[in-house]
């Protein structure tokens, strides 16, 4: 088996392993042990998707995905899925534009003129800008997070599921796709002189909302869910200086409502390996835009 496959196959085992071995704990009050692993279920299934979008999309080399994800940045989660967006914002503009770029040469006139238009009315390297200035202001509100000055028993108080509930419920990229979406098509983006053409964009999906949410979903909803996993995620291992060695007792104190919790959260967290997988998929899809067939 290539290096890349066994990585991005160890991962995803042992994000579901690591998800297994903490439901099974929840059974008994060791909490802390418990959190552990849904901490390590969850930066699993995190890294399962980056080494697989670093090595499938981007062509880089397993052994150079696997130092960088060993990186100290790398290992915070939130910095790790900004800087997955950071390299998945301009790719996906990059695909479009370059399968209609590569198109227009073969193309006749009317046909060219017509994708033209389109790369008009879309304007990729705009959006990119837009998104991007975006990104840097979700990291300087990351950065200057009130739960970072947060005691860790303050942290553990939030931790409930009807806060986690809430929170991810206040998350709704399909309605924001799907508004996003309808601007488009009310400015006639995807509507095209020659029909062949509309049909082939038409039959590429690009004018779908599952296409979007593949792609959008899983790094905002990870990101989402890197705030609640665990403020520091050694605090459940080793009784620490800074905590005035009493971290580990204060996830035992508030085991009733962290067993609840973190029911909750591993639950969470199968969902969104699964959207990683829609992620993949929806870059594979781009990466087989029907355009070339013209």
């Amino acid at each position: 088996m290539p290096k890349a496959n066994l990585l991005i196959q160890e991962l995803l085992m042992e994000a579901k392993r690591d998800l297994e071995a903490s439901d099974q704990i929840l059974k008994t009050d060791l909490i802390e042990i418990a959190a552990w692993h849904t901490e390590q279920a969850f930066e699993k299934a995190i890294m399962y998707v980056y080494a697989s979008y670093k090595t499938r999309f981007l062509g880089r080399a397993v052994d150079s995905v696997y130092e960088k994800m060993k990186d100290k940045p790398h290992t915070d989660k939130h910095i790790l899925m900004l800087n997955m967006l950071n390299e998945m914002i301009p790719d996906f503009g990059g695909l479009v534009t370059a399968k209609t770029n590569s198109a227009l040469p073969q193309l006749t006139p009317n046909l060219s003129a017509d994708l033209s238009g389109f790369l008009l009315k879309v304007n990729p390297s705009q959006n990119v800008s837009k998104a991007m200035a975006q990104l840097g202001k979700l990291r300087s509100a990351l950065d200057s997070t009130a739960a970072k000055s947060m005691s860790l028993g303050q942290f553990l108080d939030r931790c409930t599921v009807a806060n986690f509930k809430k929170d991810m419920l206040s998350l709704d990229v399909q309605s924001d796709v799907e508004k996003g979406l309808e601007s488009l098509i009310q400015a006639e983006v995807f509507k095209f002189r020659d029909k062949d053409l509309e049909n082939t964009f038409k039959a590429s999906g690009v004018g779908q909302p599952d296409l979007y949410v593949g792609v959008y979903r899983f790094p905002l909803v990870a990101l989402n869910m890197a705030r609640w996993i665990l403020k520091d995620p050694i605090s459940t291992r080793y009784p620490l200086r800074e905590w005035d060695y009493a971290n580990l007792r204060l996830y035992r104190a508030r085991s009733p409502a962290l067993h609840d919790f973190y029911q909750e959260v591993n639950r969470q967290i199968e969902t969104l390996i699964q959207y990683g997988e829609e992620f993949l998929q929806a870059f594979s899809s781009l990466g087989n835009l029907g355009i070339k067939k013209l």
